[in-house]
């Protein structure tokens, strides 16, 4: 067998082995922590042995991380644990950046995947949402995104994009498209932070509400501390709500209950420890108003990182225009129109990224009242956007004015000198012309002779007294 032909079968065979394994491991670790959680409730709760259900919930719950909700008694469940779901995709592509990143590899591991998840729902003893064809394109683009992270960076096609990008586009552009990715990358990574922080902070003040739900539900201390652990799959889902929450637009829970910086109540919601959690009105305006401007601050500073870095585009507002030639700050300041395609790039990106986030973020957990967990996308994404296009427009202003200052205090202090140098350059030249020998001096004298006065006599109609000397 050629060389060539080993190298692609030991590809393909590769591909396969990433989608076997990483759907192995994923499974045997979601099915020891859910057989576990089932065996705990059961010997603290008494009653029949749960953990027989362990096999099926976890095919449920992988199919659930891939995106197909399932009905399972009274409880519709299409929430999906965006935690599981981000690793499954982190499994498959560190898997296959050891083992294959070939096309054979990918089109092997992606029929290797849609058969193992093929069985996965003939197995599950719950009722799935989707038809097989739709489970097949869910479960199919999650190993896609995974294959892709580690094929797309060292691919041959990508190579060449990178080669045609440098070679044709200028620097100047090459410079703006790279800092609007990397600048649409930190904001949803700055805005998903927020998100974090604000769940830490609602954990910090309201874990007395979640224990009281606890105790109202009666369950052991074992019980509670797996439950919390699994409810963990959804805390990306959450990061996003609090993210919403703090940029202004909010969340809810279903049609008992929505989540403002402005309103807050949870009175009605379920007993499911987790929503105790949720949070009330804030009372201080002070603190609202430093919350919703925190977004914004942090887009000001990031742009004017991006335009005064060294690694930015290096911007010197004291080195645009020389102060005598308007023409060249003019110039020099229409260069700054690079920093305005980067910031508009990035809000375009950050405006799409936000979209398809808070999409995947919601779900529902009946088909009533809990049919609509989550944000309204619209309003999120607008909310998110607003501080962003804000904070980017504000830092590229702030370097446009200080540069504009700068070059009116340099033109102003060289029209000054300029003119303080014109009498100076006039006073030389009468002293030149004093060293040297002065011209004649002509004196007309005012008196003229009588011959010229009478040569100089013109007859005039002017009217006299009638009054004649002879």
């Amino acid at each position: 067998m050629k060389p060539a032909a080993v190298g692609r079968l030991r590809g393909t065979l590769a591909g396969g082995a990433v989608a076997l394994l990483s759907l192995t491991v994923s499974s045997l670790g979601v099915g020891l922590l859910l057989a576990l959680t089932l065996l705990v409730i059961s010997m603290e709760e008494g009653g029949d042995n749960l953990s027989q259900f362990s096999v099926s919930l976890t095919e449920a719950a992988m199919l659930l991380a891939q995106g197909v909700g399932f009905r399972w008694g009274v409880v519709t469940l299409t929430l999906i644990p965006l935690l599981l779901t981000s690793l499954l995709i982190a499994l498959v592509m560190t898997l296959a950046q050891r083992l294959s990143t070939s096309a054979s590899g990918f089109i092997a591991g992606l029929t290797v995947w849609l058969v193992v998840n093929a069985v996965f729902t003939q197995g599950v003893q719950v009722v799935l949402l989707d038809p097989l064809w739709l489970v097949l394109v869910k479960t199919g683009s999650v190993f896609t995104v995974g294959y892709a992270l580690a094929a797309m960076p060292a691919s041959p096609i990508m190579t060449r994009v990178r080669g045609t990008w440098r070679d044709r586009l200028p620097p100047e552009i090459t410079r703006m498209l790279g800092i609007g990715f990397r600048l649409a990358a930190t904001l949803v990574i700055a805005s998903l932070g927020i998100g974090c922080l604000v769940v830490i902070a609602w954990t910090m003040m309201d874990w007395r509400a979640m224990l009281a739900v606890f105790d109202m539900t009666g369950m052991g201390t074992g019980s509670r501390i797996l439950t919390t652990v699994c409810t963990l799959a959804w805390l990306p889902n959450l990061c996003l709500w609090a993210a919403s929450w703090v940029f202004g637009s909010g969340f809810s829970i279903g049609a008992l209950a929505t989540f403002t910086m402005w309103t807050g109540q949870s009175a009605e919601l379920p007993a499911i420890p987790v929503l105790g959690l949720l949070p009330g009105q804030v009372e201080f305006s002070t603190l609202r108003t430093c919350l919703l401007l925190l977004p914004g601050a942090i887009s000001m500073v990031l742009m004017l990182a991006a335009m005064l870095s060294n690694r930015g585009f290096a911007v010197r507002p004291t080195r645009i225009g020389d102060g005598s030639d308007p023409r060249a700050f003019v110039r020099d300041l229409l260069r700054l129109a690079y920093p305005a395609g980067s910031a508009l790039l990035a809000v375009i990106l950050l405006s799409a990224s936000a979209s398809g986030l808070f999409a995947l973020s919601n779900g529902s957990l009946g088909v009533n009242r809990l049919r609509n967990l989550g944000v309204s996308v619209s309003d999120a994404t607008r909310a998110v956007v607003r501080p962003a296009v804000l904070g980017l427009l504000s830092g590229w202003l702030f370097v446009v004015i200080a540069a504009a200052g700068v070059f009116a205090i340099r033109w102003i202090r060289s029209s000054l000198q300029r003119r303080r140098e014109a009498p100076t350059e006039g006073t030389g030249e009468s002293d030149a012309t004093l060293a040297g020998t002065p011209p004649p001096r002509i004196v007309t004298s005012g008196q003229q002779s009588k011959e010229d006065n009478d040569d100089n006599i013109e007859p005039t109609d002017t009217t006299g007294s009638g009054i004649r000397l002879s």
